[in-house]
């Protein structure tokens, strides 16, 4: 359960619904579905200098407000904020929130790996120069995954950075949704091998895992995987429908 929680407040900050310093409600109304217990005991029970030994998360910055200790495993957390990325996703800035609920999905099953946002303002810093911020990831990436949509298909940023990808001889995987479909692709995405984000993140999971090589992983659910009975799969669905609603 701690995982879980700790893991919808980082979500919740990477997509700027929680806004630190926050409070017990400011947690209690960005990451509903949670008991009172949790609301109530969470953010003290784990906050620096506990005295349970918990794991420490949260710094106390004054009476009720809380912000979070970047010590972990998430892109987001210093210590791991210069790392190189392991996984690289690119899509356009309007199609934010299906980015992140794609990392926050893969960041969950896959333990140590940084996953890098193209657009993500968390991970690049007042001072950086972008381009050379985005050839260093590509760079470090063994994994592009490619958001195509009806929208992004033809948006020079992301055909630019698939085109960096295939010189940088990564492995590219085109992942489709919001009007476009394996079949309709364009070249050359069309040549390929292309997965459906909707119905197919476990496809996602399991290339990715395969390009990485890595043998830390978890092991991975039985087949057929039941997105709706995944909390991280049914979140990408979520997205999507937002994005379909005011498409």
């Amino acid at each position: 359960m701690e995982h879980r929680v700790h893991t919808a407040i980082v979500g919740a900050i990477e997509l700027g619904g929680l806004v630190e310093p926050f409070s017990k409600p400011d947690f209690e109304v960005k990451c509903p579905h949670f008991c009172a217990g949790i609301y109530n005991a969470f953010l003290d029970k784990d906050a620096r200098g506990n005295r349970g030994g918990n794991t420490e998360l949260f710094e106390r910055v004054s009476p009720g407000q809380f912000k979070c200790l970047r010590t972990l495993r998430y892109g987001l957390w210093s210590g791991t904020e210069n790392a190189m990325a392991d996984v690289f996703i690119s899509f356009i800035h309007e199609e934010q929130k299906v980015a992140s609920a794609v990392q926050r999905f893969l960041k969950e099953k896959l333990d140590n790996t940084e996953i890098f946002l193209s657009a993500d303002q968390w991970q690049i810093y007042a001072g950086e120069v972008w381009l050379d911020r985005i050839h260093t990831e590509l760079e470090s990436a063994k994994v592009v995954i490619l958001l195509i949509s009806s929208r992004s298909v033809g948006r020079p940023w992301v055909n630019f950075e698939a085109g960096a990808a295939w010189l940088a001889k990564r492995a590219v995987l085109p992942v489709c949704f919001g009007g476009m479909s394996k079949g309709s692709l364009p070249k050359p995405y069309s040549g390929i091998q292309a997965l459906d984000l909707r119905t197919e993140p476990y496809y996602l999971l399991t290339s990715v895992i395969h390009h990485l090589g890595s043998p830390g992983v978890p092991p991975l659910p039985p087949v057929p995987f039941r997105p709706e009975r995944d909390e991280y799969a049914r979140a990408i669905i979520a997205a999507l429908d937002e994005l379909e609603q005011t498409a």
